[in-house]
C-alpha cells in the first residue's frame, strides 16, 4: 500500500537519531562544502570588489538561492556598474540586497532580484530619487499610527526578506485608517491601556493571524480589524511585558552559547532559520555541546544550521532540527 508505505517513511524521518543521519551524509556534505569552496571564493572577491568600487556600504547577498545563481548575479551587477557608471554613482554609501525582488526597502536598502534581467535593475537605479521620497514618508506615517495606538513603537521585522517601501507605506496607511474610523466612531474601551510605549508592534502583510512572537512584539497584519487589535492589545499586554523582560536576556545568552558551541564542536559556522526562537536555540547548542565527544569529530570543519529538519544543502551546510536526540 503506498500510502502505508509514506507514512512509515514521515514516520521514520521524524524520530531518525542525528548519530544515524550524520553517519550517512557528513562524507557528503564535506565533498560538497569542498567543491563549491572556489565559488565562495569567487562570491566574496566578486562582492568585496564591487563595495570598495562602488564606494557601497554593504552588499548583501541572499544565500537561499543555490551559489551559481548568486556567482552569476553578481557578475551581472558587476556588468551593469562598468557599462553605467555614471548612473551607478546614486548607490554610494548606500547597502545593496542581492535578494527576492527588486525595489527600495522600508529601510533604505536597493534590493534587486536575482531572478530580473539587468534592465529591471538599471530601472529601478533611475527610480531611486522617486523611491526617496517615498522614505521621508515613513517616519510620518509610523508616529501616527504609534500616537494613536498610545505611542506604541512601531518595528520592522530584522530578519527574513525586506518589504518594500512602496508596500509599506500602503500597511501603514490601511491600518491607520482602519483604527482612525474606529476610534472616531466608538472611541477605545475603558480597559485599553494608556501608555503603550515600552511594547513594540510589527505591521505585517495583509494576510495571516494576529499573534505575540517570543520576544514579545505584536505581528499584525495591515488587513486586520481595528476592534481584533485592540481586544488582541488589551488581552496580551501582560503577556508581552513579560516576554520582553526575558528576550533580551535570552538574545544575549544565546550569542554566548552559539560562540561556545563553534569552538567546542570546531564548526566552520553555526546558525539558524529564522522560526528558531532563541531558547529553542540555546537548548540545542547546550546539547550538542553536551555530547561533544562524540559528535565533534563528525561536525569538525563543517557549517552547521539549527532548522527543523534533516538536510544537506548544495554547498555543503548540513542542516539539523533544534530537537534532535542522539
Amino acid at each position: 500500500n503506498v500510502v502505508d508505505f509514506i507514512k512509515r517513511e514521515i514516520e521514520k524521518k521524524a524520530v531518525e537519531s542525528l548519530n544515524d543521519w550524520l553517519s550517512r551524509n557528513t562524507e557528503s556534505a564535506r565533498e560538497k562544502q569542498n567543491a563549491y569552496k572556489p565559488v565562495l571564493t569567487e562570491i566574496y572577491k566578486l562582492r568585496t570588489n564591487l563595495v570598495n568600487e562602488l564606494n557601497l556600504k554593504d552588499l548583501i547577498v541572499d544565500h537561499d538561492w543555490s551559489l551559481s545563481y548568486l556567482k552569476g548575479s553578481l557578475m551581472s551587477f558587476k556588468t551593469l556598474a562598468e557599462q553605467h557608471r555614471e548612473q551607478m554613482e546614486i548607490l554610494k554609501h548606500r547597502i545593496v540586497v542581492i535578494g527576492k525582488s527588486t525595489g527600495v526597502s522600508c529601510d533604505g536598502r536597493i534590493v534587486f532580484s536575482i531572478e530580473d534581467v539587468r534592465q529591471n535593475w538599471l530601472n529601478l537605479i533611475t527610480l531611486i530619487p522617486k523611491y526617496d521620497k517615498m522614505l521621508s514618508l515613513v517616519p510620518l506615517l509610523v508616529s501616527e499610527l504609534s500616537s494613536i495606538l498610545n505611542d506604541i513603537q512601531i518595528v520592522r521585522h530584522v530578519s527574513g526578506s525586506p518589504v518594500l517601501v512602496e508596500t509599506y507605506l500602503k500597511q501603514l496607511s490601511r491600518l491607520i485608517r482602519t483604527i482612525q474610523d474606529y476610534k472616531t466612531i466608538h472611541g477605545f474601551p475603558i480597559d485599553f491601556p494608556t501608555n503603550l510605549k515600552a511594547f513594540k508592534l510589527v505591521v505585517d502583510n495583509d494576510q495571516g493571524p494576529l499573534m505575540l512572537l517570543p520576544s514579545g512584539q505584536f505581528i499584525v497584519p495591515s488587513s486586520c480589524y481595528a476592534k481584533a487589535l485592540i481586544d488582541f492589545l488589551i488581552d496580551n499586554v501582560k503577556a508581552a511585558e513579560k516576554l520582553l523582560k526575558n528576550y533580551e536576556s535570552t538574545v544575549s545568552e544565546e550569542t554566548v552559547v552559539v560562540s561556545h558551541t563553534v569552538y567546542e564542536l570546531e564548526l566552520n559556522s553555526l546558525d539558524k532559520d529564522d522560526n528558531v526562537a532563541p531558547d529553542l536555540m540555546i537548548s540545542c547548542c547546550q546539547k550538542l555541546m553536551d555530547n561533544k565527544e562524540r559528535l565533534t569529530p563528525l561536525f569538525s570543519e563543517l557549517q552547521l544550521r539549527i532548522t527543523h529538519y534533516y538536510s544537506v544543502l548544495q554547498d555543503g551546510r548540513i542542516c539539523i532540527p533544534w530537537n534532535w536526540s542522539l
